[in-house]
């Protein structure tokens, strides 16, 4: 399916449902929160007091919507938790294996949905987005992967997926799902071809999801991402 067409139609309509589910959470709609984290940008954004992140959590709950976490320390991760929004939680690829396998173990305890594992990280400022006395992060092998998919029973996903190549390879060392995103690099003209690409590379049953702006219209972005079969 490559475009969508819609009509008003009024007589004999009922009322539209487009809740979902995602790794055992019902949402509201198939939109989640884009990873946060308490970074300089969010800080300027708004003229909120802290805790930034438990608020935002909160709305999200309110919302019947899912949180994402960025770079957040461990202790904050169990507060978010606590707002009562379904929470996935992305573990950076540190340069210290034992600190990616200590966030998977705090996940689990805290009650998040899933386990996201970011592959890419570029930061365009000093200290940007990254949480206090975290390690740098680290190239990962696949054999890196395995191990980190073996150390949890949460959902695995990945995020930083770009080709059919990296969706197949996601799903044999056995994610549940992937993220489609480039982190904002790429220029959107490129989503469309590179979603239906990794959608159709994995089963159905693997979850499959993008990151990407809405950079011109909601209908004219949500509706190319819908033609492309994301989940």
């Amino acid at each position: 399916m490559d475009s969508f067409v819609f009509e008003m139609r009024l007589l004999d309509s009922q009322q539209a449902n487009i809740s979902t589910t995602l790794f055992g959470a019902k949402l509201r709609a198939p939109i989640v929160a884009a990873a946060i984290c308490e970074s300089r940008i969010l800080k300027r954004l708004t003229p909120w007091d802290p805790p930034y992140l438990e608020q935002i959590a909160a709305g999200l709950a309110d919302a019947g919507s899912m949180m994402s976490t960025g770079m957040v320390t461990l202790e904050e991760l169990g507060k978010i938790v606590d707002q009562g929004a379904p929470v996935l939680h992305v573990v950076k690829p540190f340069k210290d294996d034992e600190e990616v396998l200590r966030h998977l173990e705090r996940a689990a305890e805290a009650g998040v949905r899933g386990g996201r594992h970011g592959r890419r990280r570029r930061l365009s400022r000093k200290g940007l987005g990254r949480g206090a006395g975290a390690s740098p992060p680290r190239h990962k092998t696949l054999d890196d992967l395995r191990r980190f998919r073996a150390a949890t029973k949460l959902p695995f996903v990945l995020k930083g997926v770009l080709s059919a190549h990296d969706a197949r390879l996601a799903r044999e060392i056995g994610a549940d799902g992937l993220i489609v995103s480039s982190m904002g690099a790429r220029p959107s003209t490129m989503r469309c071809p590179c979603c239906r690409r990794c959608r159709t590379s994995v089963p159905r049953r693997t979850a499959v999801d993008q990151d990407w702006q809405v950079r011109t219209s909601a209908r004219h972005d949500v509706g190319s991402a819908c033609s492309t079969g994301i989940a």
